[in-house]
C-alpha cells in the first residue's frame, strides 16, 4: 500500500452517484421493476431500501442468484428510460464545485457507472461544465493516449467504466485519475458516498472523504425505509474508516483551502 501523503490536496476527485447526484429513488425504483420481472413479484421498499450503496451485481445476485447479467441489463434499461426525469444534484453541489475551481484545484470524476448513462446524468444535472471527459477508449493502448491529452488540457477529467484500466476498488483506478490530472495521487481527496471509494483511495495512498450529504439533503419522497437504507450505507462506510466525514458540502470547502498561485493557470 503506497504512503498516505498528510499534507493539504491538490486535487478532489469525486464519485457521482450518491455523492454528487441523488439517485436513491431511481435506483429503488429501478431495483423493484427488475425483481418484479425476474421474481414475479414487487418487493417493498423496505426490502429493498437495505441494500442500498452496494454494487448493483452483488444486489442483484442476493435476490435471484446466476441471472445478474439479465437483471443489470434490465436495470440498465430502466435507468436510461427514466433519468432525466428522475435524477437531480444535492443541493449546493454545482457552487461547491464552481469554488473549488475558483480556489484552483484540479476535478475529476471517477465511477464504475457506465459512460452513456454518466455522461448522460453529468449534463442532465448541469454538472458537466466542471469536468471534461477523458477521451480514453477501452484499449491499453488508448489509456496511454488519453492519459496525455487528458494531462494536457484544464486540468480535469471524467473516467467511468469503460475508460478503467480496473474498476474501483482497484487502486488503479484511482491512479489512472490522478495521472490524467497531472498531481500525485497522495496528494488526491477521494469522495464518495461507498465502501468501494473508500478502499480504492486507502489502497491507492490517497486521502478519502465520506460524502453522508445525502440523508440531511432533504430527499423528494425519502420514507422511513429509505432513511433506513441510508443508513445502513452510511455504517458500512464508516466501518470503512475514512479520513473525513462530511455531513455537508461545505464541509468539503473547509477541507480545501485556496491553493498557492493564480486559479485561472490550474
Amino acid at each position: 500500500m503506497a504512503m498516505k501523503d498528510v499534507s493539504r490536496a491538490q486535487a478532489v476527485v469525486f464519485d457521482l452517484d450518491g455523492t454528487l447526484v441523488d439517485t436513491y429513488a431511481i435506483n429503488l425504483k429501478a431495483t423493484q421493476h427488475v425483481l418484479r420481472q425476474f421474481l414475479g413479484r414487487l418487493p417493498p421498499e423496505e426490502e429493498v431500501a437495505p441494500h442500498y450503496g452496494a454494487p448493483l451485481r452483488e444486489i442483484m445476485a442476493h435476490f435471484a442468484p446466476g441471472q445478474e447479467a439479465a437483471m443489470v441489463a434490465e436495470f440498465e434499461a430502466y435507468y436510461l428510460e427514466h433519468q432525466e426525469a428522475m435524477v437531480r444534484p444535492f443541493a449546493g453541489v454545482s457552487e461547491m464545485l464552481r469554488v473549488l475551481r475558483q480556489r484552483g484545484y484540479p476535478l475529476a470524476i471517477l465511477s464504475n457507472k457506465r459512460k452513456e448513462p454518466g455522461l448522460r446524468e453529468l449534463r442532465a444535472c448541469g454538472l458537466a461544465e466542471h469536468f471534461r471527459p477523458s477521451t480514453s477508449p477501452s484499449t491499453s493502448s488508448g489509456h496511454r493516449s488519453g492519459h496525455r491529452s487528458g494531462q494536457r488540457s484544464g486540468r480535469s477529467s471524467v473516467l467511468f467504466l469503460e475508460d478503467l484500466r480496473a474498476p474501483k476498488p482497484a487502486p488503479e483506478a484511482l491512479r489512472q485519475s490522478a495521472e490524467l490530472l497531472g498531481v500525485d495521487v497522495r496528494r488526491v481527496l477521494y469522495v464518495g458516498d461507498s465502501v468501494l471509494d473508500v478502499q480504492c483511495a486507502r489502497k491507492a495512498g490517497a486521502r478519502s472523504a465520506a460524502a453522508l450529504w445525502a440523508a440531511g439533503d432533504g430527499s423528494a419522497g425519502l420514507t422511513t425505509s429509505g432513511s433506513a437504507g441510508l443508513t445502513t450505507s452510511r455504517e458500512r462506510v464508516l466501518a470503512q474508516e475514512p479520513d473525513h466525514v462530511l455531513t455537508s458540502v461545505a464541509e468539503l470547502l473547509a477541507l480545501c483551502p485556496p491553493l498557492i498561485g493564480d486559479p485561472r493557470e490550474r
